[in-house]
């Protein structure tokens, strides 16, 4: 597993190589006219600009035909290295094969999010090749850990082996808080007209920022979780809290 997962890292970072690179073709902003009104002059700066975005949409998509390949090649390594994981691996030890792709999954998913969030070239990043076969493996992870038997593997701790009294602790806060922070999200919720015809609220203003913070504290519980490979619980963590606290947050902002 650990050939195949720096062989997909290594893939991960000529899909980023290349993406820096399509992104530095796009062509540069037409300077600004010398004579502001000047009609000949704001005439051919809208058809630079024009063909600039026409350039950019053509790099773009371009780019997400290659993002697939770049993901094919990702998904075919990963599922080749759990094979012959699982095939030299003890029946007894296979969960914890499983559990290692989860924890790597769930760690990809994090770095996609991050990437297809963080972006602001006009190569739009495509979210698509970057999720799909994330998604195909946490599923194959899930299956593998929930069906097969609880054993521990010697010289390292067991992610299905008692955890200890701290990680407990972690995880119960953790999954506490994002009890709470749905709490706070439906509730802020349940008081809301809509924020463009009428003002919001002090006490929804007052439960998003509550679902808010609750749910950042559960993402840190559940990224400390995740390096003690409680995958599933850290996912519900990293996941659910910040859905509803978003969704929160933005439904107090008029969009119109």
């Amino acid at each position: 597993m650990l050939v195949a997962g720096l062989a997909v890292v290594a893939i991960a970072v000529g899909a980023i190589v290349d993406f820096s690179i399509t992104s530095g073709k796009v062509p540069e902003i037409p300077a600004p006219c010398a004579s502001p009104g000047d009609p000949v002059c704001e005439e051919q700066r809208s058809v630079e600009l024009q063909a600039r975005l026409t350039r950019a949409s053509g790099l773009s998509d371009d780019f997400e035909n290659r993002a697939w390949l770049y993901a094919a090649a990702a998904l075919a390594t990963a599922l080749a290295g759990l094979a012959v994981a699982l095939g030299r691996t003890d029946p007894a030890h296979r969960r914890e094969v499983f559990t290692d792709l989860g924890v790597a999954s769930v760690a990809g998913l994090i770095a996609a999010l991050v990437l297809i969030s963080g972006g602001d070239s006009l190569i739009e990043t495509p979210a698509k090749p970057l999720l799909y076969p994330l998604l195909g493996l946490l599923a194959i992870a899930a299956v593998g850990t929930v069906a097969t038997p609880r054993a521990a593997t010697p010289g390292r701790p067991s992610a299905s082996a008692t955890p200890p009294t701290a990680i407990r602790a972690l995880v119960r806060a953790g999954l506490g808080m994002t009890a709470l922070a749905v709490v706070a999200a439906l509730l802020s919720f349940s008081g809301r007209d809509d924020p463009c015809t009428s003002a919001v609220p002090g006490w929804v203003d007052s439960l998003a920022t509550a679902a808010l913070i609750l749910a950042a504290l559960a993402l840190l519980c559940g990224l400390v979780v995740l390096v003690a490979r409680r995958w599933m619980v850290a996912l519900v963590m990293l996941a659910v809290g910040p859905f509803f606290a978003i969704v929160a947050a933005i439904g107090t902002a008029c969009w119109n």
